[in-house]
Order: C-alpha cells, then structure tokens, then sequence
C-alpha cells in the first residue's frame, strides 16, 4: 500500500488540492495528513483519499477539524 504524507497545508486548500492529486497520480491509496490544517475547509482538499490527521500548534478549530471530518465519512 502506498501511503502519502503532507503537513502544514496552513488552509492553502489549491495547493492542498493540486498536492493531494499528484500523490494519487503516483499512487497514493492513502492520506496522511501530519497537521496545521487550520480550517475544517482543507478537509475537502484531502478528500480524494482516506484521510487520517493529527492536529498541529495551529490547528485551534479543533472541535471543527473533527466535526468536518466526521461528516465526510
């Protein structure tokens, strides 16, 4: 299983995008997503595989991060 890895996306949701889609195109099954998402947004930009995150020291919309997330599953 390929797994990719992206941190600090920092709510840069194109960047977010266009990253996610290159990990897939190199076959990426997988997202690991090591923090500072910042908002709940960047949440669809990881979409296009199973997600899995940690929060990082930016990541204060907690309880939002979760709530998006649970909904998109």
């Amino acid at each position: 299983m390929w797994i990719g890895i992206i941190s600090d996306t920092h709510d840069q949701t194109d960047r977010t995008t266009r990253a996610v889609q290159t990990l897939k195109e190199h076959g990426a099954e997988h997202l690991i997503h090591c923090g500072d998402l910042i908002e709940p947004e960047i949440l669809a930009a990881c979409s296009g595989l199973p997600l899995h995150f940690v929060f990082g020291n930016n990541d204060v919309r907690r309880v939002s991060l979760l709530r998006s997330a649970a909904e998109a599953q």
